[in-house]
């Protein structure tokens, strides 16, 4: 068989400007800001702009982290795999679709990236140099890594993409056929035994139905029983969020220092914050002084959270750890009963300790 793609009728060879489009316009999202169209120049190729959806993700492939002497060559094959459809010499041995999605780009250049170092550290510049050798030194460098066989096989059907774009490269970055490629082959005869848990099983054990059962009894409680107080505080904590005005109002600190105050002189507690970040900062910075209920004293108050806490710093001087309660938990209203915006209740009468 022969080393290299079976080359088809005459190949476009990619070797494409510095300044060349490296995304294909007919994948480009509606609406994109050409100034973030990256260049084959670019370091950096953001392939979101591709998603046919918008995405939080970036999907950004760093070819910095390539190795200097590969990178041209990884690059030109990555610009190749974008703008020409999956050859049919991949497609012919496994499952694979003829335009590959962004996210699967990118973890596919990831692992060309991770191949092209494990090459440059055996002092290969070029994708011609490799040779059958190398690939099943590759190959045996995975197993140790300690990764599922499935991981390390798919891996290397990544490196194969390398070898199916060759006939469309110059001859400088054409990769030689992996011999794990070779019909007689199988993934095996280079990474071992499948020792994955075979059948699709889970390799968890199964939880005991003594455990699973209360588990059981209890989600049911939650939904039937205890449904209509979890839906209450969340109406009672929608209310409170809305309730804190947007920008700050002329004399809350003072309101919020005033109704600090009262509720010392009534015998009551401060509401201290039981927030994990909260407690978290507080201990941080050795505070002497729980956190207070900010977001919950803004809300009930009608001031910003930023009030709240000016008022607390303005008292700290009067205040002791005795003077702060547990966090806000019970309302004493009934489902449903949470005033319209623009009211509010007493907050001495609002929260349990």
């Amino acid at each position: 068989m022969s080393t290299t793609s079976p080359l088809p009728a005459g190949p476009e060879v990619v070797d494409p400007a510095p300044d060349a489009f490296v995304l294909p316009f007919n994948r480009l999202r509606p609406g994109f800001d050409p100034e973030q169209l990256p260049r084959f120049r670019d370091l950096a190729w953001r392939l979101a702009l591709i998603s046919p959806r918008e995405t939080s993700r970036s999907l950004v492939i760093d070819w910095s982290r390539c190795p200097a002497g590969l990178r041209p060559g990884m690059m030109r094959a990555a610009f190749a795999e974008l703008n020409i459809p999956t050859p049919a010499v991949l497609l012919q041995q496994r499952a694979a679709r003829s335009t590959t999605q962004p996210g699967t780009l990118r973890h596919n250049f990831q692992i060309w990236i991770r191949f092209a170092d494990w090459l440059g550290a055996r002092g290969i510049t070029e994708l011609a140099q490799v040779t059958t050798g190398d690939l099943e030194a590759y190959a045996e460098h995975l197993r140790p890594l300690g990764r599922q066989w499935r991981t390390d096989a798919k891996a290397l059907w990544v490196v194969s993409r390398l070898w199916g774009y060759a006939p469309f490269l110059p001859e400088r970055d054409r990769l030689i056929m992996p011999p794990w490629e070779n019909p007689a082959a199988v993934m095996s005869d280079f990474l071992g035994t499948n020792d994955d848990t075979p059948g699709g099983e889970n390799s968890i054990a199964i939880v005991h139905p003594a455990v699973m059962a209360p588990l059981l009894v209890w989600a049911l409680r939650t939904v039937l029983d205890l449904s209509p107080d979890v839906l209450a505080a969340a109406r009672e904590q929608r209310w409170l969020l809305a309730a804190i005005p947007d920008r700050a109002a002329r004399g809350g600190t003072e309101t919020a220092v005033e109704h600090l105050r009262s509720l010392l002189a009534a015998g009551q507690r401060l509401p201290s914050s039981g927030a994990p970040g909260a407690t978290a900062v507080s201990a941080r910075y050795r505070e002497s002084l729980p956190p207070m209920a900010n977001t919950f004293l803004a809300g009930t108050l009608g001031v910003t959270t930023s009030q709240v806490a000016r008022a607390r710093g303005l008292l700290t001087d009067e205040l002791t750890p005795a003077d702060f309660g547990p966090a806000p938990s019970t309302y004493r209203s009934t489902p449903g009963s949470a005033p319209p915006r623009g009211e509010r209740r007493s907050a001495s009468t609002r929260w349990t300790c």
